[in-house]
């Protein structure tokens, strides 16, 4: 899913520009949108997650067949749509961004105490190593 995030904040803008004939400037505002719906989303299905009969794996497995459903959408004629591929669009920003926070929880939950000090050695490794500018 990590690759859905990426090509909707990389892809959005040249998709609609290219493809849905979209204004860049209507194009990039439709990014922002996408952006806007993935908060609402983490939010929305984590609630989901938590709360919802099918659980976190069940909000995972929707995330899932939403964003390839979406991705088929715009892989066929009707991604040429320019309201339907801007609403699709949104609708990958909800799933493809909002899929994150129930995912990291089962993850956090089901892993053993060992994979949390993983993660966050690993993330403090990238860190150390990450490329800075010299001033």
């Amino acid at each position: 899913m990590i690759p859905v995030q990426y090509a909707v904040g990389v892809l959005t803008v040249p998709h609609l520009h290219e493809a849905a004939s979209v204004g860049a400037g209507t194009a990039a505002l439709i990014l922002v949108a996408a952006q806007g719906a993935g908060v609402v989303g983490r939010v929305v299905l984590a609630v989901r997650s938590d709360r919802g009969r099918s659980g976190r794996n069940g909000t995972i497995a929707l995330c899932m067949v939403a964003v390839v459903a979406g991705m088929v959408v715009l892989m066929t004629p009707l991604g040429r749509v320019p309201a339907l591929a801007c609403g699709v669009l949104v609708w990958l920003g909800f799933f493809g961004y909002g899929w994150y926070g129930p995912w990291v929880a089962y993850v956090t939950e089901s892993a053993p105490a060992v994979w949390g000090l993983l993660v966050a050695l690993t993330a403090a490794a990238a860190l150390a190593v990450a490329p800075h500018r010299p001033d």
